[in-house]
């Protein structure tokens, strides 16, 4: 049987902690595309993937999902989204059956702003030859290595992605406007609630980079430290209007 996009799985995947602004972006993945969303957990994960025990038990969190994406995307196909996507508009129309995708985002790197590789959005026919390629660098990793995430080693798994994307002609790498405002911001999570990046800015969506908000709170950000604290999307709507958790809202909830 042909692999269908129109019809195929969308993954998502969440453990620990959870936060209204990252339920407002799964929610919104869900509106999206229906019944065909499967949210997992790690109660869940089970019943789609078999985990080996270094994976369950590493401290990497970033890279145990990484992981799972590529396994779920090996063993079944369609599409993953972060948790940290807030989608609104289908975007099935971007892709054809028999061709990996995944998306740049923009980055000031090097002294110039210029697209990267990002895995939080991927989309892939089952056992297709890059996502199996991924898979197997993947396997041979030592997870239980990593003692703590740091900066230096929160993106082992998207380095493999974007080894095997770049200057391959089995993916295509999409344009970073995509899911990326065309207001460039730096690694930052403020522009995303203080007013600057619109809704209007991206075409299908916006990944906001929760691990953002997380290194700022860390770095002792008391608006990172509200955003993650939050109890309702009331309540983020409310110490931040601007942002574009309230713009979702009310444009796409509240009516």
């Amino acid at each position: 049987m042909k692999f269908d996009p129109k019809a195929c799985k969308v993954f998502t995947y969440w453990e620990g902690p959870k936060h209204p602004f990252t339920d407002l972006c799964i929610s919104s993945i869900q509106t999206v595309f229906g019944d065909r969303h499967i949210h997992l957990s790690d109660n869940t994960l089970k019943d789609w993937i078999q985990v080996p025990c270094g994976i369950l038990e590493t401290k990497h969190l970033i890279f145990r999902s990484d992981y799972v994406r590529t396994k779920l995307l090996e063993a079944y196909g369609g599409w993953w989204f972060d948790c940290d996507v807030l989608l609104w508009k289908d975007p099935t129309e971007l892709v054809t059956f028999d061709t990996p995708s995944i998306w740049n985002l923009i980055y000031f790197w090097e002294h110039r702003w210029q697209p990267l590789i990002n895995c939080g959005i991927v989309f892939s026919p089952p056992e297709s030859p890059w996502i199996r390629r991924i898979s197997h660098d993947f396997d041979k990793v030592d997870a239980l290595s990593f003692d703590i995430v740091t900066l230096e080693n929160e993106d082992i798994g998207q380095q493999i992605f974007e080894q095997h994307s770049y200057g391959h002609d089995d993916v295509a790498i999409g344009h970073h406007h995509i899911f990326n405002s065309t207001t460039n911001v730096n690694a930052d999570f403020w522009p995303f609630v203080d007013g600057r990046i619109r809704l209007e800015t991206a075409q299908y969506g916006l990944h906001v980079g929760a691990s953002l908000s997380r290194w700022a709170r860390e770095n002792g950000n008391y608006q990172a430290t509200q955003l993650l604290s939050a109890q309702s999307i009331d309540d983020v709507c409310r110490l931040f209007p601007q942002s574009v958790y309230a713009q979702y809202y009310h444009k796409y909830i509240k009516t």
